[in-house]
């Protein structure tokens, strides 16, 4: 299910920009624990970050760069809304070794993808959302959406 709704992502950004297959990603958070690679142009793009932190990880906010002051931005794994700050970064919250998809609002509008209704502010997952911890098929299954969204 992760893997369908990260491919109808891509499938959208590309329809809404041309450029998004022929932009490369560009590494905007590289450190011992992430990987955060940006794909396609401003207003389209996608911001995926994987972590090292395990199931068994902690939960904490920390914030990703790749998007326009201000601009309206979703997580589309947990289907939170977030505010990009005036740099451009959006404080999201991870956990549980879970990786973070993240796009613009707009770039999801009509597609069925975290209606807006359906979204949620970002807040610190609770122990309930612990249930959702990656174990190693979900694992496999964001790894090929990954290679998918970023390599393709």
């Amino acid at each position: 299910m992760l893997a369908a709704k990260l491919n109808k992502v891509r499938t959208n950004a590309i329809k809404l920009s041309k450029e998004y297959l022929a932009k490369r990603s560009e590494t905007v958070l590289a450190d011992v624990n992430h990987y955060c690679l940006k794909k396609g142009p401003d207003g389209t793009q996608t911001v995926f970050c994987i972590n090292n932190k395990s199931s068994k990880g902690d939960n904490y906010e920390m914030t990703v760069k790749g998007f326009k002051s201000n601009e309206a931005v979703v997580e589309v794994t947990r289907c939170t809304s977030i505010t990009a700050d005036a740099m451009g970064g959006v404080k999201a919250w991870f956990g549980k070794g879970e990786p973070r998809v993240f796009t613009t609002a707009k770039a999801l509008e009509g597609t069925g993808i975290c209606p807006e209704a359906e979204r949620v502010v970002d807040a610190e997952p609770d122990s309930a959302a612990g249930a959702l911890g990656v174990h190693t098929g979900l694992l496999m299954t964001v790894m090929a959406a990954f290679t998918v969204l970023f390599f393709a």
